[in-house]
């Protein structure tokens, strides 16, 4: 006989647990977990998100200044390393990309190094984004005017005063950026001089004698047909800078010349004056080159 009361003739029962209660911790007015409700969908998220973005995109286009606030201090945020942090717009100033191994200085350059030392940082000093902003928004507009003028000036590209040759990569001619330069009265020859580093040591034999002869005629380059490169090199400095004993009116020329690549040309679209750059459109982008050329060589290029 077995006994039924550790035998039994009815299956085995799994017992389920009892959902634990949350009276006791939350109040008997919580809801359940599974009645809790859903998140909204992505799709839903990201069109809501639209939808208010353009709400405020309406207003701040209706309100100039605030938009031109936001717009300087976004620009002139991003010019400086806050780490990560969002602003909310796409705008930027950062520079673009050059292909140069090392920069070149320049007075130009150190000039903007100086000017971004005049310019009102006291509103930079605040922690939070909103704070920066508010006390961006006191700085009064020739302060704002600065900043704006500053970011947009770090954004341009290199460009170039002629057409880039076939088959060279990079900074090309842009004719906005002459306009640019006509619009400011900008004189190229006032903020670069060539020097046997920066220009001179780096071109041909050929192009030291092209640009002696645009400034001051074939009969003067001629004097300089039996110079080493070195020296023509040496020479030119001294001549485009002012510092030799020649003629006035070739004088006045020299100071006033620079390299076509980097003339600004008045009128935009218009081709460089080809007195003035046809030596440089030639031979500008040969590097330094040893090899002295023929005599028969060199009078044709200095009667030319």
């Amino acid at each position: 006989m077995i006994d039924t009361t550790v035998y039994s003739d009815r299956p085995a029962q799994r017992r389920r647990a009892e959902p634990a209660s949350s009276e006791g911790a939350s109040g008997a007015g919580d809801v359940q977990g599974s009645d809790a409700p859903k998140p909204l969908s992505q799709r839903l998220v990201d069109e809501l998100a639209v939808e208010r973005r353009d709400i405020l995109a309406i207003n701040l286009a209706s309100n100039p200044a605030v938009a031109m606030d936001y717009m300087i201090f976004c620009m002139a945020t991003h010019s400086r390393p806050y780490g990560a942090e969002t602003l909310g717009t796409s705008l930027r100033a950062s520079p673009p990309p050059n292909n140069v191994q090392t920069y070149p200085e320049s007075p130009a350059h150190t000039l903007m190094l100086d000017l971004r030392e005049t310019l009102d940082t006291a509103w930079t000093e605040h922690d939070r984004t909103v704070d920066r902003f508010d006390a961006f928004c006191e700085l009064d507009d020739d302060a704002k005017a600065a900043w704006l003028a500053y970011c947009v000036a770090r954004t341009l590209e290199p460009s170039l005063g002629i057409d880039r040759r076939t088959g060279q990569s990079g900074a090309d001619r842009n004719n906005l950026h002459d306009r640019l330069a006509e619009i400011m009265g900008v004189n190229a020859a006032s903020h670069w001089r060539p020097t046997a580093a920066n220009y001179f040591d780096r071109v041909s034999k050929q192009v030291l004698l092209a640009h002696l002869t645009e400034v001051g005629g074939a009969t003067f380059a001629a004097s300089y047909l039996s110079s080493k490169k070195g020296d023509l090199s040496a020479s030119c400095e001294k001549i485009f800078s002012g510092q030799t004993i020649i003629d006035a009116e070739i004088k006045e020329r020299a100071l006033a010349w620079v390299p076509g690549h980097m003339a600004f040309n008045p009128g935009s679209g218009e081709s460089p004056d080809s007195s003035a750059s046809d030596g440089a459109v030639k031979h500008d982008a040969v590097e330094h080159d040893d090899a002295e050329p023929g005599e028969g060589e060199a009078a044709e290029l200095v009667d030319a």
